[in-house]
């Protein structure tokens, strides 16, 4: 018997055993946006979405499945034209290879009945359609302001996120992420305040977040007249890419009240316009240092450090490199780099040490400009540090 390729068209539950948010309800000329799953078996690859059945004014806009994921966003809009009215509608998934036939079908399962042990299931429902709905128009909008630049990979931004008020409506708004890129985490929420207009998302990228540009959007709520109402705004491409630079962080070390400097080796893998300002992150209480700028053709970077002398002793990890590239009038956010500062406690004096007076200074004659000194790197600083202890043990002060 031939296997038979088969995909399970979904909406994911938001709360257990709760029925919210698995209607779709869209305002008149407004949108409503939630997640679909498709629960593929025996195939694999790219899917697509469809819908059969939309009430007259509602139309559907979601991404290509990947084949490394369930779950994507889809967006349902209805024209200021629409008619208040509801339909029962059939969600399909389909191959992008139209030579692959899958039988594809929706499933919600509701929970009537449920009680102990256990939260147990006594009496459920299963449906083959989703309830969708034109609603009234609602008096707010929302909208992604998209990004010109891209996420870059360890990186953050903050998306921004705009309402269009109707008169007379000047309450908060609620916004909620809908989804997420593989490897992208955000705020589980912010809000648009009263009488005001926008808000921003804050968004980080992980290392290994998957290079590509991605679609999503973003849930909004308000309480009008005696309740919620619920809409969402329109799909927007998110850019998620490597990181312009890579930083290679040298560990330093010092004493407390003695400077030193960090020094960072620069490989540009993606050329920026103009400057980038780079700042240290993680110092310890007591030790400062200032932003610095670079350039796509920047090797090095060294950063002076100011050490008090009650800068806390010990090894400081967790040191790096915030890098912000400005294109097209907005920033890309690197996280580069990773270091380590290590602070001694000074040795004490020596006792009995007899004070030595300072010859006056000679007058200085003129000499010739010496070459740039060699810097030391941070291995042959320890070798000469361990040299001056020896040296110290082997010719102890005579009392």
């Amino acid at each position: 018997m031939p296997v038979e390729a088969t995909t399970t068209v979904s909406i994911p539950k938001v709360a257990l055993f709760s029925q919210e948010r698995q209607t779709i309800v869209v305002p008149r000329g407004g949108r409503y946006a939630t997640l679909l799953s498709a629960g593929r078996n025996n195939f694999g690859g790219d899917v697509t979405f469809g819908m059969e059945n939309l009430p007259a004014g509602v139309t559907m806009q979601a991404d290509t499945v990947p084949a490394n994921l369930d779950v994507i966003p889809v967006v349902f809009e209805a024209s200021p034209t629409a008619q208040v009215s509801g339909t029962l509608g059939k969600l399909t998934a389909r191959h992008v290879d139209p030579k692959v036939s899958v039988k594809s079908g929706f499933r919600q399962v509701i929970e009537l009945l449920t009680s102990g042990p256990g939260q147990s299931v006594y009496w459920s429902a299963e449906v083959d359609r989703v309830a969708i709905a034109v609603a009234e128009e609602i008096p707010f909008t929302v909208s992604i302001v998209e990004p010109k630049v891209p996420l870059v990979q360890n990186g953050s931004m903050n998306l921004r996120i705009v309402a269009q008020r109707k008169a007379g409506f000047t309450g908060p708004i609620t916004i909620y992420p809908l989804f997420n890129p593989p490897g992208v985490s955000s705020a589980t929420a912010v809000t648009i305040p009263a009488n005001a207009s926008e808000t921003v998302l804050p968004m980080n990228a992980a290392p290994n977040a998957q290079i590509r540009k991605w679609k999503t959007a973003v849930l909004a709520s308000a309480t009008v007249g005696n309740g919620p109402v619920w809409t969402s705004s329109q799909l927007a491409t998110i850019e998620v890419a490597a990181p312009f630079v890579n930083f290679t962080m040298e560990r330093t070390a010092s004493e407390q009240g003695k400077d030193t400097e960090l020094y960072c080796k620069i490989q540009t893998t993606t050329p920026f316009p103009g400057k980038a300002k780079v700042q240290l992150i993680g110092l310890p209480a007591r030790v400062t240092t200032t932003e610095v700028e670079i350039d796509k053709d920047s090797k090095e970077v060294a950063f002076k450090l100011t050490v008090d002398k009650l800068a806390p002793p010990g090894q400081h990890r967790n040191l790096f490199c915030q890098v912000t590239v400005i294109k097209d009038g907005e920033p890309i956010v690197h996280r580069v780099g990773y270091s380590e500062l290590r602070i001694d406690v000074p040795l004490p004096p020596k006792p009995n040490q007899p004070v030595v007076q300072k010859p006056p200074m000679p007058t200085p004659t003129p000499t010739p400009t010496k070459p740039p000194e060699k810097r030391l790197t941070r291995l042959e600083k320890l070798r000469l540090e361990q040299q001056e202890r020896e040296k110290a043990q082997q010719n102890p002060d005579k009392k």
